[in-house]
């Protein structure tokens, strides 16, 4: 080696396409680094992973070059459903009057169903959870909200399952999604 400048820093050196089994081959003979290693682009339904410094290096003196491996993880897309149960709520007793006002309930269940099929985000089309199946339950706290996480990308119906003690409960069903944004978004909240 006579010290000359092979690869210039920021140079872009290869791009490349997973194979079936998610796994790249750059097929480079580059000369032991530091690089930088970053997903383009990533499949739909999937977080894209962070880029990764990763630096090669002679493992001894007898090997006459070491393949680097290491292994970059794609989280899926999520949803988490945020529900607020709001209900009159006596205030006070003013001049013979009662007083109301709206607040959030505690107790309130709810329970989610999907709407259709839903299929996981990997391609493989694994049923998730098939048309009208019990995918979760929510309760209310005492600031009246409720949340349930871990939601794969589909379309879903919450009915009111409990009422508050003292209240009706609201058997509407009501309709939500949750909808891949981009490759950057890792939590859909509805």
């Amino acid at each position: 080696y006579d010290g000359a400048i092979i690869v210039n820093k920021g140079d872009l050196l290869a791009t490349t396409t997973s194979d079936a089994n998610g796994k790249v081959n750059f097929g480079l003979d580059l000369p032991f680094s530091t690089y930088k290693i970053s997903e383009e682009k990533t499949l739909w339904g999937y977080i894209k992973c962070d880029a990764q410094t990763v630096t090669t290096s002679y493992p001894d003196t007898t090997t006459e070059d070491s393949p680097y491996v290491n292994t970059f993880y794609n989280e899926l897309v999520r949803g988490r459903l945020e529900v607020t149960k709001t209900g009159p709520t006596l205030s006070a007793f003013e001049n013979g009057q009662f007083v109301w006002k709206e607040r959030g309930l505690v107790g309130a269940e709810f329970t989610v169903y999907a709407d259709g099929d839903i299929y996981s985000a990997d391609n493989q089309q694994r049923l998730v959870y098939a048309d009208g199946d019990k995918v979760g339950t929510l309760t209310t706290d005492a600031n009246g909200k409720g949340v349930l996480t871990n939601l794969p990308l589909g379309d879903y119906t919450l009915v009111e399952t409990k009422a508050p003690s003292g209240y009706v409960i609201d058997r509407t069903p009501i309709s939500f999604s949750v909808e891949y944004v981009n490759d950057a978004t890792p939590t859909v909240v509805v």
